[in-house]
């Protein structure tokens, strides 16, 4: 693919174009502006940043992403916040599968309100970490349609 686009563009073109280029390879791996690369692993997402060491495993490819766009952006703060995000999400998740199993396997009232009731307080975490990383997905997507439209 790389070929093609060296014929169409000079130098300088074709090296601005590929610096703003978001595409998924052939191996379900996804390359983001040429320095990040996140990969499918175990279940998770691995994302690597080609220039550093950098690699963090994400839960989810939307955190993933997002944090590659923040590091990209150079917003250190807000992509280690996705990073706290992601693993705290995690956590709500599996508490919110936990005391499901445990509510529903319950035999006393009163063990089955105490699981019920921390089931609805991992539900409330889930929702409101999941609104904090659905605004900072809606940052990156922002940043990303002006990174777009400068390539016009």
């Amino acid at each position: 693919m790389y070929s093609i686009f060296q014929d169409l563009f000079n130098k300088t073109e074709l090296s601005t174009f590929v610096d703003s280029l978001v595409y998924t390879n052939e191996d379900g791996s996804y390359t983001l502006y040429s320095d990040y690369i996140v990969i499918p692993f175990n279940g998770k997402f691995k994302a690597k940043k080609h220039t550093t060491y950098t690699e963090y495993v994400f839960s989810s490819l939307k955190s993933a992403l997002c944090w590659a766009i923040m590091d990209k952006r150079n917003l250190v703060v807000q992509a280690n916040r996705v990073i706290e995000l992601d693993i705290l999400l995690e956590g709500a998740m599996a508490g919110v599968e936990y005391y499901t199993v445990k509510a529903k396997n319950a035999t006393s009232l009163e063990t089955k309100s105490m699981y019920i009731v921390k089931l609805q307080e991992n539900k409330y975490k889930k929702m409101h970490l999941m609104e904090e990383l659905d605004e900072i997905a809606k940052s990156t997507r922002k940043w990303q349609y002006k990174k777009f439209e400068e390539l016009k």
